[in-house]
């Protein structure tokens, strides 16, 4: 049995799973249809959109088509759907509107049927979106079912059987071990003792045990079948709905694949869009027209031409062969040599197809006629570029005219091409385009030619008067000095001979000799100084050939120079390329250096976390070992308790089973009444859990039932209140009969009566009659005759009696059915009229609900609720003005008035603070209930919700927005911070000192011991702890990362109590030089200030000197040095060593110092400045020490007590001003 329920449970498992299987990969595909709907719905939505802006636009468009003169020759080349059944012939030009061009009747019925096309391809595509979301319903309905019937675990159901099996066993095995045992028993009385007790054992425990497993085992057997008959069940129904699913998946798909406009709709679409497109389409018509025709009349002539040119090709050809054949006529074969000539035949056809003559005046005329049309300015952009566009020349002219690339010659342009469509306006208007193109650019290399010469001329100028030469311009030679000097000689020559000529002849006259050797002289020197012009000359004509030389050299420059511009242009558009690409690589590593900062961050801090915690961790593990230990004894005393309370809490919890079986049981009557409870516990919760979802579905169709009777209900009011009105209408009509019948009752009643005594007196009279007749009297022919009359009269009577009682009996059937009629129908009216008003108010209470939670919301959200002429507008709260301000309480959002006035929101509390109308149901008069009624309606209409969707839309977008950019100043501020401290931690502190800073560390010299402080600005009092290994005996100054820093405040009471000591570090009198840092005041500062320790690690061993300084140096002179060349611009006079020796003085000898006990062997200088802590005057000295002087953050030490900043500045004795600034190595 174990077996076999183990078996059915896999078998369960195999049939869950593989309907898991089955079940679960239809997501892609559902997935797959609504992405393949959605892009229908787009192409939809775009022709759709198309299709009604043109019928929009289709009245205003035709009518704007018969304010166009138009050719109706050109209505044939459209096509035959869409042009108007007319014919005309080709000869005859027919000039009308563009209306003719549109067939009216087409265009209606294009109309009527694009709109019966949109309708019945809107129905489809709701069919379509109606049929995928029942698909994502279904099968999300089908995956909850499978999950629901898959809840429990199969392997506890599949372990179960062995457990139970195991159990068995164990007793089974007992038994048998149990017998074996007493098998081997020797036969005694005290054998006999041994082997009752161990039977009643037996019979009291191991068998029933036995029983009770027995039974478990053909219930889990019974459960496993009923299980996989269960799951078998499931697995089919799942299986048909995903089958169902996957047809309606498989139609939708194919559907959406062949989605299409039928041919008809599009055919109306384009003959209704070609009412508004026929204008453009017209002009590229005519644009085309003039195209054709030109290059017809293009082709025409050129074939002519070439024609013209063959043939002159002939002739010449023919000449040559005469000539040639003249001198060798006599021994050539004439007949053989002479051949037809090579024949050219050219065969131009003209087009099958004439189009209308056009020409462009009548584009430009047609251009204005578009241009005044309402909605076509883009069209006619289009239409004007299609006429710029008939004189650009073709690819093959632009080639022939450009044979020039990049400042190269592009050989292939060369010998390549058609010789014909070159010629005339089109290669002249290609050659004047490139000719004004080449010459912009030629005017731009002039200018930067002349901007070059102009740096050269200015550069060699500059050369030239750096070296103490004169001016000169161009580029001169070396060997132009001396042609220079020789060009100036000569006519200072001949001026100084002219002079003397000229003197001479004043004191002599007779003197030929004289003049002939002046002559000759003169001559000689003419002859020279022709000689040297025509060197000159020579020079000269050599210079402009060299610049001329020169000129061409610097062109061809140029041109190179072009050349590598055009290849640097095009490698700097590659480089900016690839620039851009390196950037957006680069940005992309910032962005992942950012997280992995990020994450490096967590990292560090969740790594430091641990590292602290581990010490707390390890102190709490020692005393809870020691607490576990003293536990240990409790807990095993505890342990046979809990053992105690848990039998009797498992006794109780069997009683507590059995009654929620008990319970289950109940509910499960309750729920389904006609069924048989299980016997089973987990069948009986499975079918519970059935039950209860049938029950959730049965409340969800409830619900939406309830929402629409809800919806319904001012229908069925109406209805109502119709039905209620006929009802009176009929009541009173009837009522109407009901009195006119009885009236006629009781008329009948009368008349009954009267016939009724009438009656009785014939039948008397008869009577007598008949004792007459019997007396024996005999009467005469008259009396017979009146007998029978009264007879008659009297069935007569009788008759008519029989005839009033029948329809007054039902008259009395009617008026009694019509009353019980009335009587339920009134009945019904008012149940069902109290049930509506029930509906009607409770409806009213949770729309006003909804109604004040919304406005409850825009006050959350800040928002302040006015109304403007009817109208609900949205304000920010702040934007109010001083009547409200917004507060953040513990009770939520509130607002305090600061005006007597009330706010907008104020009052609009106010107003909705009587709900009477809310009751209009109970109003006690037609009247009364129509006055609540439009109150509530105008309450609810002040309310937006149009207004109210887009101001918290607006308002979500705008958080987003501010999230956005507070992360990204975020970010910034981490980069800041990351890059500040990056920077920071290799730059010296002298504001504040914290663990971690680098400090300059230098000498003091106003102790005995002289113990070494951090150079500081407003943060005295932090010492070194010396070391050995700083190694400051051969030291001017130490450079230091501070390690550790501990706060200590001097306390002199302590030493004032005890006994003199004998040596500073109360240790050892030799060691008088020695300072111990476990003292509270080793430096002998003043009562109760407050000084710091720094113990720190030279970050630069063996650091080079102080800048600007040479040789071995004291600590004095180095700072004096750097305190001079800081203040060299402001104070050139003063002595820098004394300015810097001051103000090192007055540093470390501020207001937190001791004051009354000057430290042993150092005398106070008199010419040291006072800070503003030490004079007895000021607020630092009557206050206490300075908030500056703290050790803290940098921040909160940056302001000194004269408001002035961190630049403290004290007076010397000579008058001037010193200034602690930061300098160092």
């Amino acid at each position: 049995m174990s077996r076999v329920a183990s078996k059915h449970f896999a078998e369960q498992a195999t049939i869950e799973r593989g309907t898991q299987v089955a079940v679960g990969n239809h997501d892609a595909h559902i997935k797959g249809l609504e992405q393949k709907y959605q892009a229908a719905k787009e192409w939809y939505d775009g022709v759709e959109k198309e299709a009604g802006d043109n019928l929009r636009r289709l009245d205003a468009d035709f009518e704007q088509l018969g304010t166009v003169p138009a050719i109706v020759n050109f209505t044939r080349f459209l096509a035959k759907e869409m042009r108007p059944p007319q014919n005309i012939p080709n000869n005859a030009i027919v000039r009308e509107t563009l209306q003719h061009f549109i067939d009216v009747e087409a265009v209606k019925k294009a109309t009527a049927t694009s709109k019966r096309v949109r309708e019945s391809f809107g129905k489809r595509m709701a069919n379509m979106r109606a049929q995928l979301e029942k698909i994502g319903s279904d099968y999300n309905e089908l995956l909850s079912a499978v999950g629901q019937s898959q809840s429990r675990s199969i392997v506890d159901d599949s372990e179960e059987p062995t457990r139970l099996y195991n159990e068995i066993d164990a007793v089974a095995k007992k038994v048998e071990s149990d017998f074996e045992h007493v098998m081997g028993l020797e036969a005694s009385s005290r054998s006999v003792a041994q082997v009752s007790k161990m039977a009643l054992l037996h019979t009291r425990n191991f068998l029933p045990a036995i029983q009770e497993y027995s039974i478990e085992m053909s219930d889990l057997v019974r459960r496993a079948v009923e299980q996989k008959n269960s799951a078998i069940r499931n697995s089919v129904e799942s299986m048909q709905g995903i089958a169902n699913i996957e047809s309606i998946i498989a139609s939708l798909g194919a559907e959406l694949e062949q989605i299409s406009i039928p041919e008809e709709g599009v055919a109306a679409f384009e003959l209704i869009s070609l009412v508004g497109r026929l204008p453009y389409i017209y002009g590229t018509l005519l644009v085309e027209a003039v195209r054709r025709r030109e290059w017809m009349e293009r082709m025409e002539r050129d074939t002519s031409s070439l024609a013209e040119e063959m043939a002159t090709f002939q002739e010449e050809e023919e000449r040559r062969r005469k000539k040639w054949l003249k001198p060798i006529a006599d021994v050539i074969n004439v007949e053989a040599v002479q051949g037809g000539l090579l024949g050219f035949e050219m065969n131009v056809q003209p087009e099958k197809t004439v189009w209308p003559p056009v020409t462009r005046e009548e584009l430009r005329e047609y251009l204005q006629n578009l241009q005044r049309l309402e909605g076509q300015e883009t069209e006619a952009e289009a239409f004007a570029q299609a006429i710029k566009d008939l004189d650009r020349p073709t690819k093959q002219q632009i080639k022939r005219a450009k044979n020039f690339k990049m400042g190269s010659v592009h050989e292939p342009a060369f010998g390549r091409g058609s010789q014909l469509l070159v010629r005339g306006d089109d290669e002249l208007r290609v050659l004047k385009e490139g000719n004004a193109k080449l010459e912009d650019e030629l005017r731009g290399y002039k200018s930067r030619v002349r901007r070059l010469e102009d740096l050269v001329h200015r550069q060699t100028t500059v050369s030239r008067l750096s070296v103490g030469a004169p001016p000169s311009f161009g580029m001169p030679e070396p060997g132009e000095s001396t042609p220079t000097a020789e060009v100036a000689s000569p006519r200072l020559q001949d001026e100084l001979s002219r002079r003397s000529s000229i003197s001479s002849r004043r004191y002599s006259a007779n003197t030929g000799q004289e003049d002939k050797r002046r002559i000759l002289r003169l001559e000689q020197e003419l002859a020279a100084e022709k000689e040297a012009r025509a060197k000159l000359e020579n020079d000269a004509q050599a210079r402009r050939d060299e610049d001329a030389d020169q000129q061409r050299q610097f062109e061809e420059a140029m041109s190179t120079k072009n050349n590598i511009m055009e290849n640097m242009r095009a490698q700097q558009k590659e480089f900016a390329d690839e620039r851009k690409s390196l950037e957006d690589e680069i940005r992309a590593y910032k962005t992942r250096i950012e997280e992995a900062e990020d994450e490096l961050d967590r990292v560090l801090g969740s790594r430091d976390n641990e590292r602290t915690g581990v010490d707390g961790r390890l102190q709490e593990l020692v005393s809870e070992l020691e607490q576990s230990r003293k536990n240990a004894a409790e807990q095993s005393k505890r342990a046979s308790e809990r053992i105690e309370a848990l039998q009797a809490e498992l006794v109780d919890r069997k009683a507590v089973k059995s009654q929620e079986r008990e319970s289950l049981a109940a509910a499960f009557s309750h729920l389904s009444p006609g069924t048989n409870v299980p016997d089973d516990h987990s069948a009986l919760i499975s079918q519970l859990e059935d039950l209860a979802v049938r029950s959730l579905n049965h409340q969800k169709e409830l619900e939406q039932a309830v929402a629409m009777a809800k919806s319904d209900n001012e229908n069925a009011h109406a209805r109502i209140e119709e039905q209620q009105h006929d009802f009176n209408t009929k009541l009173g009509e009837h009522e109407k009969q009901v009195a006119s019948l009885k009236e006629e009752l009781d008329v009948e009643k009368a008349r009954v009566a009267s016939i009724t005594a009438e009656l009785e007196e014939e039948r008397g009279h008869l009577h007598d009659l008949r004792t007459k007749f019997a007396e024996g009297e005999t009467g005469s022919e008259a009396l017979r005759k009146r007998v029978e009359e009264e007879e008659a009269k009297v069935g007569r009577l009788q008759t008519e009696l029989a005839e009033k009682s029948s329809h007054a009996n039902s008259l009395d059937v009617e008026l009694m059915r019509i009353e019980k009629k009335l009587r339920k129908l009134e009945e019904v009216d008012t149940s069902r009229t109290h049930q509506l008003m029930h509906r009607a108010k409770d409806l009213s209470q949770r729309l006003y609900t909804q109604h004040e939670r919304l406005v409850r919301l825009l006050e959350a959200l800040g928002f302040v609720i006015t109304h403007e002429d009817g109208e609900m507008v949205l304000q920010r709260a702040s934007r109010i003005g001083g009547s409200t301000v917004m507060t953040d309480t513990s009770a939520g959002l509130s607002r305090s008035t600061t005006t007597p006035s009330p706010t907008p929101l104020k009052r609009f509390l106010e107003d909705i603070g009587d709900l009477h109308f809310l009751q209009w149901t109970e109003a006690t008069s037609p009247e009364e209930e129509d006055q609540r009624y439009q109150e509530l309606i105008s309450k609810l209409e002040l309310f937006n919700v149009e207004t109210f969707s887009d101001a918290v839309a607006k308002r979500m977008r705008d958080m987003e927005h501010t999230a956005r950019k507070w992360q990204k100043e975020a970010r910034a501020y981490r980069d800041k911070a990351h890059r500040f401290q990056a920077d920071s931690h290799d730059k010296i502190a002298y504001r504040s000192f914290k663990e971690g800073d680098l400090a300059l560390f230098l000498p003091t010299r106003n102790n005995a011991h002289r113990p070494w402080a951090a150079f500081n600005v407003g943060a005295p009092h932090f010492f070194l702890r010396e070391q050995d290994t700083h190694r400051l005996g051969g030291k001017e100054w130490l450079v230091a990362r501070i390690s550790k820093v501990e706060e200590r405040i001097v306390d002199l009471s302590k030493t004032m109590d005890g006994a003199p000591r004998a040596s500073l570090d109360d240790r050892s009198i030799a060691s008088s030089n020695a300072v111990s840092f476990e003292d509270d005041n080793p430096f002998e500062l003043s009562d109760g200030l407050r000084w710091y320790l720094l113990e720190a690690t030279e970050e630069k061993a063996m650091a080079p000197g102080t800048p600007g300084i040479k040789g071995a140096v004291t600590v004095k002179s180095s700072l004096e040095t750097g305190q001079g060349e800081m203040q060299k611009a402001k104070k050139k006079s003063m002595d820098p060593a004394t300015q810097l020796g001051k103000s090192l003085d007055s540093r470390r000898s501020s207001g937190n110092s001791k004051k009354s006990a000057p430290l042993v062997g150092v005398s106070r200088n008199s010419a040291e400045a006072l800070s503003p802590s030490e004079r007895p005057d000021s607020a630092a000295a009557t206050r206490g020490p300075s908030p500056a002087g703290a050790h803290g953050p940098s921040h909160l030490r940056q302001t000194s007590t004269n408001g002035r900043g961190p630049d403290k500045t004290a007076d010397d004795g000579n008058g001037g001003n010193v200034r602690d600034l930061l300098w160092g190595p």
